[in-house]
């Protein structure tokens, strides 16, 4: 199996924690404020899509050129057979330019979202709070093509409290052994357009690396960028990580 792990584009609260996290900006103010659960994609966000669809379609059928097998920088194509994304908006559309690009439909893997789930914060106690987030009925209407293969709670697909970091990680590792046991023995290819919190998690649990609550490692990925990981039976092969040569530097974020 080969791996490509994407991370969604930019969305309205990546680019509201920019801002907040600017030099130039006055320490205190209302940025939380902006901050909303199921944020959609900034117009930033929507010309990143764009141009990795775009690449990922330029380079979708594979060369066979001798010299570049084993091809782990993927120069002779992707030739991509799987595409899955997570139930939060700014993974759904994401993935929504992949699948039209290359032609491929688009899954949903609910198990895929970013860590926490849905939620808000109380004003008050600034406690985070779960909320239901949107159901089967909504998604069928606004994303027609959307493949939902699993079951969701007419309620909405969340409707439970924040998870805690051991719910996450649990979560990392059971993603971890689905995958495998749906594409480990393959040669497919497969892309999860997922969230950076997760990607960090799932790579974490995938390269048996322990998670520290202090946060003192992190794996970080770009928004639009790729990750590409190789399953074989000698093991795992970790080609590259955080790719993002196919974005001009003012759309890196």
């Amino acid at each position: 199996m080969q791996l490509f792990l994407i991370r969604h584009c930019q969305s309205t609260n990546n680019e509201v924690l920019d801002q907040k996290q600017s030099p130039d900006e006055l320490i205190g103010g209302d940025w939380i404020d902006k901050m909303v659960p199921d944020p959609p994609l900034t117009q930033k966000g929507e010309t990143q899509g764009k141009l990795l669809a775009q690449f990922l379609h330029e380079h979708k059928n594979p060369n066979i050129v001798k010299d570049y097998l084993p091809d782990h920088q993927n120069v002779s194509g992707f030739n991509i057979s799987h595409l899955y994304c997570s139930l939060m908006q700014r993974s759904i559309i994401t993935a929504q330019y992949i699948s039209h690009a290359i032609k491929i439909p688009q899954i949903v893997w609910k198990d895929i979202h970013e860590c926490g789930g849905l939620f808000t914060q109380d004003p008050k106690s600034e406690k985070r709070i779960g909320i239901p987030g949107p159901n089967h009925e909504h998604f069928a209407s606004q994303y027609p093509k959307l493949i939902i293969p699993e079951t969701i709670d007419p309620k909405g697909w969340w409707n439970k409290p924040i998870e805690t970091q051991k719910d996450i990680s649990n979560r990392a590792n059971k993603v971890k052994t689905e995958l495998i046991k749906r594409h480990g023995q393959t040669n497919d290819k497969v892309i999860l357009v997922t969230h950076v919190g997760f990607y960090h998690h799932l790579l974490s649990s995938i390269l048996n690396i322990p998670i520290s609550n202090k946060r003192n490692m992190w794996l970080h990925l770009n928004n639009a960028a790729i990750s590409h990981l190789t399953f074989n039976k000698t093991g795992i092969r970790v080609n590259y990580l955080n790719r993002l040569d196919f974005l001009p530097r003012d759309l890196i974020t």
